[in-house]
């Protein structure tokens, strides 16, 4: 097992996959770490567009003809928070050891602060949202989509929420995953069966930032270099064993399942 402050992250940049199989891949990631692997910082996207669901979101069943009239897929994440529109994004995770990135969150403000300088790099005057602690989102918003609001800590610009995360601790080890918005909106992740117009406070894309939609590479790259500052580690790419393929292969049937995806 890696000693807590062995400096040696895996960075593995991945390709667009479908919401079941990123979800697997992340579940099979999170076992490794807790069986003893290195820590690891993923990177990647979807095709086709999805809707992921909280692990523990209220969600009607009629939500999936909406989505598949958009031509996107639906799933249920195995970390909380409310629903999000992936498309046009980038997405982390970040797996590690609680001896490594500290107590949820600590962790938690550590990551957004790597994400926060990463998107700096990019020309964004991103900062973190005021307040003491994160908030529970209140169950009379349990359809709304993450983008709605922002709690306390999470990456904002200009006062719009750009990155939406989610974790989850399981065995001393901490999985986070979030999405950085190149571009499009959350209408889609608005869940709720009777949907009202949504006035506060919008969803923030780098396009509107900047002015202009990054390539993916680029703020990979500066994600990349942002987590190994934040966290004085070396980075090295590095791809999923056949192993942890084989896992997520098994796990990828339960996120492709409707007793999953309707389990709340």
């Amino acid at each position: 097992m890696n000693a807590p402050d062995d400096p040696v992250w895996r960075l593995i940049v991945d390709e667009a996959r479908p919401g079941a199989t990123n979800m697997a891949i992340d579940e099979a990631l999170f076992e490794s770490v807790q069986a003893g692997g290195r820590p690891v910082l993923r990177l990647y996207h979807w095709e086709p567009p999805c809707l992921s669901l909280g692990r523990n979101q209220v969600a009607d069943r009629s939500i999936a003809a909406r989505v598949a009239a958009r031509g996107a897929q639906l799933v249920r994440r195995p970390t909380g928070g409310l629903a999000v529109y992936h498309d046009r994004e980038v997405t982390y995770a970040v797996i590690g050891p609680v001896a490594l990135l500290g107590r949820p969150r600590d962790a938690y403000a550590r990551i957004n602060r790597a994400l926060v300088a990463a998107i700096r790099a990019l020309g964004a005057p991103a900062a973190l949202a005021p307040g003491a602690r994160r908030a529970a989102a209140p169950a009379t918003n349990a359809g709304l989509p993450c983008f709605a609001g922002a709690a306390a800590g999470e990456v904002m610009v200009r006062d719009r929420k750009l990155v939406g995360s989610a974790q989850r601790c399981v065995a001393h080890v901490i999985l986070q995953h979030g999405s950085i918005l190149l571009d499009g909106d959350q209408s889609a992740a608005d869940v709720r069966v009777e949907a009202a117009p949504i006035t506060a406070p919008a969803s923030m894309t780098l396009r509107e930032a900047i002015g202009r939609v990054p390539a993916r590479a680029d703020v990979r790259a500066r994600v990349a270099r942002a987590f190994e500052e934040e966290f004085g580690s070396a980075f090295i790419e590095d791809a999923a064993t056949q192993i942890e393929i084989a896992r997520s292969r098994t796990l990828e049937a339960r996120y492709a399942s409707e007793a999953w995806t309707w389990r709340r």
